[in-house]
């Protein structure tokens, strides 16, 4: 296992996940088991809603794990890892330029021809 991979599990939270085990968790909160992992390695953080269903489970284990605990393990991991932070950068500019606005001419092609564009509307013969 790499020094990344491990230092990964090492916080509070990490320790509560892999106690409670990534399939059963993401089972609980109706999630795929790719984003908790998504979430150990800092590429997102959870839900608010998620991180309160995390906090309840690990209560119904004897377990505290706080809202700043579960929020501080992807920042912390960022913090340490520059290139955690240039992905998730890149990510978000992608995502952006997938998400603008179609251009005028791709928008017009969607729409009913208006009059005096090969119709005549309102004209009886």
């Amino acid at each position: 296992m790499s020094q990344m991979v491990r230092r990964c599990w090492k916080s509070k939270f990490a320790h509560f996940v892999r106690s409670y085990g990534v399939e059963k968790l993401a089972k609980e909160l109706r999630i795929a088991p790719s984003a908790v992992y998504h979430w150990i390695r800092a590429a997102s953080r959870p839900k608010p809603e998620h991180a309160a269903t995390i906090q309840r489970l690990a209560r119904e284990r004897g377990v505290r794990v706080t809202l700043d605990e579960i929020y501080a393990h992807s920042r912390d991991l960022r913090a340490n890892d520059r290139t955690i932070t240039m992905a998730i950068e890149r990510r978000k500019i992608a995502s952006a330029t997938a998400c603008k606005a179609p251009s005028a001419a791709v928008t017009s092609a969607h729409l009913p021809p208006k009059a005096g564009h090969g119709e005549l509307r309102g004209v009886s013969a």
